[in-house]
Formats: structure tokens, sequence, C-alpha cells
């Protein structure tokens, strides 16, 4: 049987070092918003597949620049500042993934160390910022281009560093469970020790393959250290509605918590998405900047319905956060 592409850090095979420094980044920065990750490791190991799930984490666009297109590369720098510099707006994160990166030209990689000063900036004001960078390369600073070498520690220590690779013992153990125990020792047999090579000789020699991946795991992002986002005052907004003084907005997640706490637990996306459409706290006039606001939360909550579907339930893990399942 044909093994699933991962959806969740506990679907992953191995990697335990680089997924524990991930997420102790995350932790530490208080959610995705900001945080630049440079994976690193040979050909075969799952960058692309930790990449691929940290942008799914975010749930905002995805792009992927082509690092050998210097002017694609430049164009994106603009962007990525904007975004570093503005204040969350419900619809997900936009993450960049510049794969081999190694290929830079010595001019981006000096675009970048200002791009890293600016998202400093703005997480040190206060700010999250909208943008995520993931850097992937199967180079070492042994074997990468004299360009980059120059610039490779610098560049590297202002990234969250993960070594990505699996060990012996997590490949031993894996392909020994999905071979019912009939292969124990593939570290042994192959020359390289990645996943791929593991794969390759499990299907070249006809070993059984079970479907061992376990249920997706949803990783609970944390909230940015629980600031609510300063969004719209009623006093600059044309509707007239809300009378009460300057009115802030929560984030969704903050949202999202006030509904369940109101409603009880647990509770279905759909439900959270009618709340919100009929709550008066939320509720502004029509085309005015209150309501395109509120309007984004609401859509935010349509994106998950779509994504997890309408039976999808929140609930309350046992820190207090919300997670889905």
């Amino acid at each position: 049987m044909a093994q699933s592409t991962p959806t969740a850090f506990n679907q992953v095979i191995g990697n335990g070092a680089a997924i524990d420094r991930i997420k102790r980044e995350i932790a530490d920065n208080n959610g995705l918003g900001g945080c630049v990750f440079f994976l690193q490791g040979e050909t075969g190991n799952g960058k692309t597949m930790l990449a691929d799930i940290i942008a799914d984490m975010a749930d905002g666009d995805v792009y992927r620049p082509n690092c050998n297109d210097d002017d694609i590369v430049k164009a994106h720098f603009d962007s990525i500042k904007t975004l570093a510099l503005t204040p969350p707006m419900f619809g997900g994160l936009s993450v960049f993934i510049f794969d081999e990166c190694d290929r830079l030209s010595v001019e981006n990689v000096s675009n970048f160390k200002t791009v890293f000063d600016t998202i400093h900036r703005a997480k040190n004001a206060g700010n999250t910022p909208q943008v995520v960078i993931i850097f992937t390369t199967a180079q070492t600073k042994d074997t990468v281009n004299h360009v980059f070498k120059k610039h490779w520690d610098e560049f590297v220590t202002r990234c969250a560093f993960c070594k990505v690779g699996v060990t012996t013992d997590e490949l031993n153990e894996h392909f020994a469970k999905v071979t019912d125990g009939q292969l124990m020792n593939v570290a042994r047999k192959i020359k390289v020790h990645s996943i791929r090579e593991a794969l390759d000789y499990v299907k070249t020699n006809g070993y059984p393959m079970l479907n061992v991946m376990p249920e997706a795991e949803a990783f609970v992002l944390p909230e940015s250290s629980n600031r609510k986002v300063d969004m719209v005052r009623t006093n600059v907004c044309s509707c007239n509605r809300k009378s009460a003084g300057p009115k802030k907005q929560q984030g969704l997640i903050s949202i999202i918590a006030d509904v369940v706490k109101s409603m009880g637990v647990p509770m279905s996306y759909s439900d959270v998405r009618v709340s919100l459409d009929e709550s008066g706290s939320y509720a502004f006039k029509k085309g005015c900047e209150g309501w395109r606001r509120t309007n984004q939360i609401t859509s935010a909550v349509h994106n998950h319905i779509k994504k997890y579907g309408e039976h999808s339930l929140l609930y309350k893990t046992s820190d207090g956060k919300i997670a889905v399942r």
C-alpha cells in the first residue's frame, strides 16, 4: 500500500530534532507570524514536506520564487517588507518558500539581511508580521558556493536553523513497522541514510508496505502574546451604529474563543459562522470600514469550514487554547 503524504508533524518519518526546533521557534515567537526557518539536510529527507506542513499551518497564500532567477526573487522583497509591517488581517499568513536558497545571488543574500531587520523591528514594536519565510538547502557551509559561503554564518544565524534528517534508529523503527517486521535493519542496507533511499530499497526488493500513518494531530499555534488587534475605531468609521467609544476588534482566535465560551464545547465551525453572522457584537453597516474588517473574520471562518468540513469540531486544549478535530 502506498504511503500517504504527511499533513502534520506527527505523521513525518523521523526528523524529531528538526520538528522540535520548528515547534520551539513557533512557541518562542508566540505564533508563526514573522518566523524565518532555515531547513538544511540531504536530499530525500523531507525539507519540502516540512515546509509544506508549516505553510499549511499558516493557512494563507504560498509563494515559491525560483532562487535561480534574480529578478523574480527581487520582485518579492517589497511585498515581504510590506507584510512584515502589516497588522494581522485574519486571513492567514503569506508564506515564501525559497528552495535551494544556496543559489541566491550575493545581492539577494544582502537584500534578505534587510528583510530580517524589517521583521525584527516589527516584532520589537509589538507587531505580528503577516509573513513566514522558509529557506531550504541540501548544501552545508563546506559545500555551498563561494558567494553564499561568505555570508553563511550571518545569514543562517538570523534564522531558526533546523537540521533535517533521520537517524539510524528512526529509519529502522519505521521500516520495521511498515514491513510488518520483515525488514529489521534497513539502515544497514542503504548507502545514504535518507527516507527516499529506504523507500526505494523497500520497493525494489518487494517488501510489503503497510499504511501505518497515525491520524493527523494538529499542532496548536499559540496566540500572539494574547494581544488584541486594534483594527477599527468607530470614531473614524462611517458607520454610526456603534457609538459607545472606540471599538477594538479581536483577532480570529480570540473571537472564536469568545464564541466557544458563550455556546459551550465542542461546537462545529458552521456554528461559529452562524454565531458570527448573527452577532450584534461584530455587526457594522454594510460597506463601511468596520463591516469590511468583520467580513474578513467571517470569511476566515468560512475558509476553515471548507478546509476541515462543516462538522469539524472546535475544542479547548488542556492549556485553554482552541484546536480543531
